[in-house]
């Protein structure tokens, strides 16, 4: 018995239990059961997706506004004398597993590109890029964007609309008029604003319950008399993204944030869900949402590794469709991938090769989703099937 998301996995199957119908609190339910075939006829988000699946990959083929060089990279067993990575489109990197594209990418590129990272001795040492001649073209800064849950409290603090709905709450008429301005910023005393009491438990993990006091808020008890459009803050922050959009889809930059949850389709998210209780996607669409919703710089590349690990169908949809409108807004987009369906949608592919190890290290083929389908690698007949 195997969990999976790969459709040509699931269409090897004997049998297939889909899960659903949606995810968190719209999910948890048996929503279809049976062959492949069955399930892929049924209207789930499984089943639509096994049946769209079939109608072929749309590649936008952009034109590269400008290009980054780089000569001589050659940390593991990177052989490159010189690749040149499209910018302003969006650009896969490809190959087998262990064909070097995270090495040359995120260990080259991006650490060259990105701020300075230490290490996590006691030394602090700068980690430092992998080793290659030159680097022309580059910008000053990139935006990596993982899977990673470290530093997400919720998205609510993430997303800093914590601070934002306090300002509206403690600014507003109703407020002042019951003296409670200065309490919007005040956490509740039992949970010191955590929202929960952690029980320490010997030999054990710590427990949690929900504090009784705030009922999970983290916000003083009195504050239940202000409300604003029907609704107190704890309602508010307690709820999710879509019905805090429906409230105050009017305010600005808080309807802006909002807006972006709801275009990468975390509109079901709990703004004050613990950030521990995302998937790597949902942790990853929510750093999108994040870049969405600021003024993205057209030279700032984003880059992606495997992002599509561990993601539904429908969810890859989801995600390509935010990074589509990332780069329609200016961005430049480059990711390492193996999804197919995500390489046949780039503008522009680079496929390693043509092994693993030191079998790889080097560009195989280069070009559209189109040209690099045509050439004798191993990921073109896979390429050149999905765009059939």
């Amino acid at each position: 018995m195997v969990v999976e998301h790969d459709p040509d996995v699931i269409m090897e199957a004997d049998h297939v239990i889909d899960v659903g119908p949606g995810a968190g609190a719209d999910g948890g339910r048996i929503v279809a059961k049976g062959t492949p075939e069955a399930v892929a006829a049924t209207d789930t988000a499984t089943g639509r997706a096994l049946s769209e699946r079939a109608e072929g990959a749309i590649s936008h083929e952009r034109t590269p506004a400008a290009w980054i060089e780089l000569t001589g990279a050659r940390e593991h067993t990177l052989r490159v004398d010189r690749v040149a990575l499209p910018l302003g489109v969006l650009a896969g990197v490809c190959g087998v597993s262990g064909s070097g594209k995270s090495t040359l990418i995120m260990d080259t590129l991006a650490r060259h590109i990105a701020p300075r990272k230490h290490s996590t001795s006691v030394a602090q040492e700068v980690v430092e890029p992998g080793r290659f001649d030159s680097i022309t073209g580059a910008p000053e800064r990139c935006v990596e964007v993982t899977q990673a849950r470290a530093g997400i409290a919720s998205p609510l603090r993430f997303l800093g609309l914590d601070r934002a709905f306090q300002r509206i709450y403690a600014n507003s008429e109703d407020a002042v008029a019951l003296g409670l301005a200065e309490r919007v910023a005040e956490r509740c005393p039992a949970c010191a604003g955590e929202g929960v009491i952690r029980i320490d438990l010997d030999f054990l993990a710590a427990d949690t319950s929900v504090c009784e006091a705030c009922g999970g808020t983290g916000l003083p008890a009195d504050l239940d008399r202000l409300r604003l459009r029907g609704a107190t803050l704890g309602d508010l922050i307690m709820g999710t993204a879509a019905e805090a959009l429906e409230l105050w889809g009017d305010e600005g930059k808080v309807a802006r944030t909002l807006r972006a949850l709801d275009d990468v389709e975390l509109g079901y998210f709990r703004l004050q869900q613990p950030g521990r209780s995302l998937s790597g996607g949902e942790a990853q669409r929510l750093k999108l949402a994040r870049e969405l919703a600021g003024k993205v710089k057209p030279e700032t590349p984003f880059l992606l590794d495997e992002p599509t690990a561990g993601l539904h169908l429908e969810d890859v949809g989801r995600l390509m469709a935010a990074l589509q409108r990332l780069v329609e807004g200016g961005a430049r987009v480059l990711l390492v991938e193996h999804h197919v369906d995500v390489l046949a949608a780039c503008d522009y592919l680079i496929e390693m090769g043509s092994g693993a190890g030191p079998d790889g290290g080097r560009i195989i083929a280069a070009g559209t989703p189109a040209q690099v389908a045509r050439r004798a690698t191993p990921t073109a007949p896979f390429l050149a099937e999905r765009l059939r």
